[in-house]
């Protein structure tokens, strides 16, 4: 049987549509469009694998059904519920489509992983299949592909960071706050997240600091507790103290350096992808409102309206649209 997907997007949709069109009858539509019988079939199953139904849900008349498609055509170009004719459908599709692309900095080594695991970029299901096959899709493709690398890249350098200082210190760091107090000797989050900080602060931008920039001291009501800078890092009696403050001089001198390396180019890739957000969003803009018409989604109650007359009122509604000047896309990256 011939596959599909060798058939280009537009010309496997029309192949659906007609299909629906006849009634299912296979026959007549391989002759429509040239093509085997054992393609229409494939074509079929294929999209009624992904959820569209072969015929009208709704036992409406075709005028009403020719209605109910023109409805959800404009929830799709105007997600926010705007009236049928304002005016912004490109502008609208940026706003439904980039959300947010969240290459945001993760705060600590359980979000980055969080972040690593999640999509950066949602795209409502029924604008994606609306922006199948135009220049959109592939420019959201890669910004999601793009953002996933920030945040696994992100995830490594922050599990690399806590690695080090586990082997240098001889101690686990205790991630999850335990529902009793753990009195193990152990590190706290909170070295690793004042070593990443140091990264970024500018006297240390070409060197790493000196062994007096570290200021430890105890805490009065709990001796178990060792604190740098105020903060508590570790949990420990003197000899598991003293064991973490000769590493931690160790890692300035011997593994700063690099690592700062590492969450640096993380940020600057960070930023690379503040410039490629306006990208996307100038892409998606430039995808017209006959492009997302002539697609079809599972949601779409009669996608034959794409291939049936429009009155002339919808066609001056369109060339109104068309022409009014675009709205600005979207606010500047942060």
């Amino acid at each position: 049987m011939p596959r599909p997907k060798s058939i280009s997007w537009e010309k496997r949709v029309a192949i659906f549509v007609s299909y629906r069109q006849t009634g299912g009858k296979v026959n007549a539509v391989a002759n429509i469009h040239g093509v085997a019988r054992s393609t229409v079939t494939a074509v079929v199953n294929e999209f009624k694998g992904d959820g569209f139904s072969d015929r009208p849900r709704a036992t409406v008349s075709t005028e009403f059904l020719q209605q109910m498609q023109e409805q959800h055509i404009q929830r799709v170009l105007y997600p926010s519920g705007e009236p049928q004719g304002t005016d912004g459908g490109p502008g609208h599709l940026v706003a439904a489509a980039l959300n947010h692309l969240n290459v945001d900095p993760a705060t600590g080594e359980e979000q980055a992983r969080k972040l690593a695991e999640d999509d950066p970029l949602f795209v409502p299901e029924e604008l994606g299949w609306h922006l199948k096959d135009t220049a959109a899709e592939r420019v959201i493709q890669e910004g999601r592909n793009a953002a996933r690398d920030f945040h696994r890249r992100d995830h490594l350098a922050w599990r690399d960071l806590r690695l080090a200082l586990e082997a240098a210190c001889g101690l686990q760091e205790e991630r999850a706050i335990p529902v009793v107090p753990d009195r193990e000797p152990h590190l706290l989050p909170a070295l690793k997240n004042r070593l990443r900080n140091s990264f970024f602060d500018r006297p240390f931008q070409f060197q790493a600091p000196n062994p007096d920039w570290l200021e430890w001291d105890g805490y009065a009501h709990d001796p178990l507790v060792l604190r740098l800078k105020g903060e508590f890092v570790a949990v420990g009696g003197p000899e598991e103290h003293q064991r973490v403050k000769d590493a931690v001089a160790g890692f300035l001198t011997n593994s700063y350096r690099d690592l700062q390396r590492r969450f640096v180019e993380v940020e600057r890739l960070r930023y690379d992808l503040g410039l490629f957000q306006q990208v996307l969003a100038n892409t998606v803009s430039s995808v017209s409102e006959e492009e997302i018409r002539r697609r079809i989604c599972p949601a779409c109650p009669y996608p034959e309206a794409q291939q049936e007359p429009v009155s002339d009122t919808g066609k001056r509604k369109r060339r109104a649209r068309a022409e009014t000047p675009r709205r600005g896309l979207t606010e500047p990256f942060k």
